[in-house]
C-alpha cells in the first residue's frame, strides 16, 4: 500500500470516529446535557480536522488544539480552495471550543452549575457540524 492510500484510509478512520463524536453531541443537545454537548462537538471538530492533517500526511502533536499546524494547510495545493479558504475560520473555532471543552469536561472544579453551556451548546454544535461536514467533503473529494 502507498503512503497516500493509507493516509487516506486513516484519515477515514478519523472521521468515522468524528462522526461518532458528532452524534453524541446531537444526542447530548436533544437530552439538554449542556456540557456534553459541547465537549463532544469539540471532539468531533478536532478529529475532523486531524483526519484532514493525516490524509495531508501532516504530523502533529497529540493535544486536543491542533489549530496550528491546520492553520498551515493553506499550502497544500491539493486541497480545494474552498477548502482552504476555510482553513483559518476553523481554526479559530478549535481555539474556541478546546477552551470551552476544558471548562464542559472540568466544570465541577470551577463549581459551574448545569446550565452554564445552555447558550453555547447549540453554537458548539453548529460549530462542530460545519467542521465535520466540510472536512468529509473534503475527504471525499481527496479519495477519489
Amino acid at each position: 500500500m502507498d503512503y497516500s492510500r493509507q493516509s487516506l484510509r486513516i484519515a477515514h478512520k478519523a472521521l468515522k470516529r468524528a462522526k461518532d463524536w458528532m452524534r453524541n453531541a446531537e444526542v447530548a443537545l436533544e437530552e439538554k446535557r449542556w456540557n456534553d454537548v459541547v465537549y463532544s462537538a469539540q471532539m468531533g471538530a478536532e478529529q475532523s480536522m486531524k483526519g484532514i492533517l493525516l490524509a495531508m500526511g501532516v504530523s502533529y502533536k497529540r493535544v486536543h488544539d491542533i489549530s496550528v499546524p491546520f492553520s498551515l494547510l493553506p499550502s497544500k495545493e491539493e486541497l480545494s480552495e474552498e477548502f482552504r479558504q476555510s482553513i483559518s475560520k476553523f481554526s479559530e473555532w478549535l481555539v474556541q471550543l478546546t477552551e470551552q471543552r476544558h471548562l464542559a469536561g472540568y466544570g465541577f472544579e470551577e463549581d459551574l452549575n448545569e446550565d452554564h453551556f445552555k447558550e453555547y451548546a447549540p453554537i458548539a454544535l453548529n460549530k462542530g457540524q460545519t467542521i465535520y461536514e466540510t472536512c468529509v467533503a473534503e475527504l471525499n473529494r481527496l479519495s477519489t
